[in-house]
C-alpha cells in the first residue's frame, strides 16, 4: 500500500522584472481572450447547432489556435491553457448540477480581466532555483527565472502546482508541494 499523501502550500512574494511583469500581464490578457472565446463557442455551439461541445473538443481547438497565434496564446504554456478550458469546462458542470438539483445555477460570465495563473502539473516546468548572491528564482516554462522572497523554506520534493497571482501592484506566487503523510500514531490501549 501507497503511503497517503498530504499537500502544502506557500505563499511567496515575487519581483518580476518590468519586462517579465508585462510579459505575465500579457499572458493575463491572452488567457482572459481564452475564456471569453472559449465560453463564446460553447454558447454558439448550443444556439446553432444544438451541439454540446466539450472540454476535449476545445484542446483540440487549443493546438490550432496556439499555431495560429503564435506571439499571442502560443506564447502561454500550453498546460497552462489547458487549465484555463478545464476551469470553464468545471464551471459548467457546476452550472448543469445545480440546475438539476433546483438550486440557483449561475451561468459561467464572460471575464474582464485575469489576475492569475496556473501551471497545474509542475512537471518541471515550475521549479526553486538558485540564483545570484544566494537568492532564489521562481523558474517558469515560457517565462523564465523571476525573483522570488522565500521567508520559510519549502519542504523537500517538487513542486505540484504554482499559481501566480496579482493583486493590486504584488505579485505572488503559490506553490503546492506532495509530501508524505506522517504515520497516524500506534493505537492506545484503554485501560
Amino acid at each position: 500500500m501507497l503511503p497517503p499523501k498530504m499537500y502544502h502550500s506557500f505563499k511567496y512574494r515575487l519581483y518580476p522584472f518590468p519586462n517579465q511583469g508585462r510579459e505575465l500581464l500579457r499572458q493575463f490578457e491572452e488567457l482572459r481572450f481564452l475564456w471569453n472565446h472559449a465560453l463564446e463557442q460553447r454558447i454558439d455551439g448550443w444556439r446553432k447547432a444544438k451541439r454540446t461541445v466539450s472540454y476535449v473538443d476545445q484542446c483540440r481547438d487549443l493546438a490550432r489556435w496556439r499555431a495560429y497565434d503564435p506571439d499571442g496564446i502560443g506564447r502561454v504554456y500550453g498546460h497552462v491553457a489547458q487549465e484555463t478550458l478545464a476551469r470553464l469546462d468545471d464551471a459548467y458542470q457546476h452550472f448543469f448540477r445545480r440546475a438539476k438539483v433546483g438550486e440557483r445555477p449561475g451561468f459561467p460570465r464572460f471575464k474582464r480581466e485575469v489576475r492569475s495563473l496556473c501551471y497545474p502539473d509542475s512537471n518541471g516546468s515550475a521549479a526553486i532555483v538558485p540564483g545570484r548572491n544566494g537568492t532564489r528564482r521562481l523558474r517558469l516554462s515560457m517565462l523564465g527565472d523571476i525573483p522570488i522572497r522565500i521567508h520559510r523554506e519549502p519542504p523537500p520534493g517538487r513542486v505540484k502546482t504554482c499559481t501566480v497571482k496579482r493583486e493590486g501592484d504584488r505579485w505572488s506566487a503559490i506553490l503546492v508541494y506532495e509530501v508524505a503523510d506522517p504515520m497516524p500514531p500506534p493505537a492506545t490501549d484503554p485501560a
